[in-house]
């Protein structure tokens, strides 16, 4: 049961942050992604062309955590689009999930969630 869980722990998830004008609580929902329980995350925020003070935050935060990599669309093309940039910047790991820019999720989510499709798998 060691071993399954340490593997478990292992999975890499990769965490999407599609946002636009949300400098006041961006942070709130990467702190959550960067909260998990799962060691290998990786959290990209893709920064919708956003005018106010989000793109100087999230270079602060990525500046402090190498997980979270931040892609910096020119102007606004809308959520769909923030979406369809990972096409251009492939996520690096098997599982990817999206979080709004204003959601947060629990510390055991993600694992949850693995946990979940392995033993879905494995029946």
């Amino acid at each position: 049961m060691y071993i399954l869980l340490q593997s478990v722990l292992s999975v890499a998830v990769s965490v999407v942050i599609p946002t636009f004008n949300m400098g006041g609580n961006i942070s709130m929902s990467i702190s959550s992604a960067q909260s998990q329980t799962l060691r290998d995350i990786e959290i990209i925020v893709v920064d919708d062309g956003s005018t106010d003070s989000t793109q100087e935050l999230l270079k602060t935060i990525a500046s402090e955590d190498t997980r979270v990599k931040v892609i910096t669309l020119d102007q606004n093309f809308g959520i769909l689009y923030a979406r369809m940039e990972l096409l251009l910047h492939p996520v690096t790991s098997k599982f990817y999930t999206l979080l709004k820019h204003s959601d947060t999720k629990s510390i055991l989510y993600y694992l949850r969630i693995i946990i979940t499709m392995i033993f879905l798998c494995h029946k």
